[in-house]
């Protein structure tokens, strides 16, 4: 099923590239699962290379699922929100989970990420935490000079995180958005 959507594997995750962005779909394995069970719960994950590079990390290695900005238990994009964890004992318990996460990723899960591979796209998404995604938002929008949209951005990311623990990271984000990207942030800031 992901080969034929264009994923690869690797270790615990299936990994989606396109020139963009990356989206990782994580199979987590739960470290409190009994002698004679496998019990996992499943994680999606999206980020952008535009901000992996801004940020200083290798837009081409791809990223830990916990290290994207955008991140989702898979149920999320479901009709049934729990989160849940899965737990195999038997061979019916596997087929039940199997059935249930074929219908899942088929009917929800790969039409969803299939709309995470541009970063004009992922930024429709939300999910995961506020904090770097305003942060991944700004880049994008002061790369591509769209100076109203980058305005509104700044603006939400100081009232929220502009006081506070995320104060100082706020002020240093800004500070290399300046640097990176002078003449939209000032326009943004007359």
């Amino acid at each position: 099923m992901f080969k034929e959507r264009g994923f690869r594997v690797s270790s615990q995750n299936f990994i989606l590239e396109s020139a963009e962005c990356w989206v990782i779909i994580n199979f987590q394995k739960s470290r409190w699962a009994g002698h004679d069970e496998t019990t996992f719960y499943v994680n999606v994950a999206a980020c952008t290379k535009r901000w992996m590079g801004f940020e200083g990390r290798p837009a081409d290695k791809v990223p830990p699922f916990y290290g994207c900005d955008w991140q989702w238990r898979v149920e999320e994009f479901g009709p049934d929100k729990n989160i849940q964890k899965w737990t195999l004992q038997t061979e019916g318990s596997l087929q039940e989970t199997l059935k249930y996460l074929r219908s899942l990723f088929g009917d929800f899960v790969f039409p969803a990420t299939s709309t995470m591979t541009t970063e004009a796209d992922l930024m429709k998404h939300t999910g995961g935490f506020e904090y770097p995604q305003l942060k991944t938002r700004s880049v994008i929008l002061a790369a591509t000079n769209q100076v109203s949209a980058l305005k509104q951005t700044v603006a939400t990311l100081l009232e929220k995180f502009g006081s506070g623990l995320g104060a100082q990271r706020t002020r240093d984000h800004l500070q290399m958005l300046r640097q990176k990207y002078p003449d939209v942030m000032r326009s943004i800031e007359l």
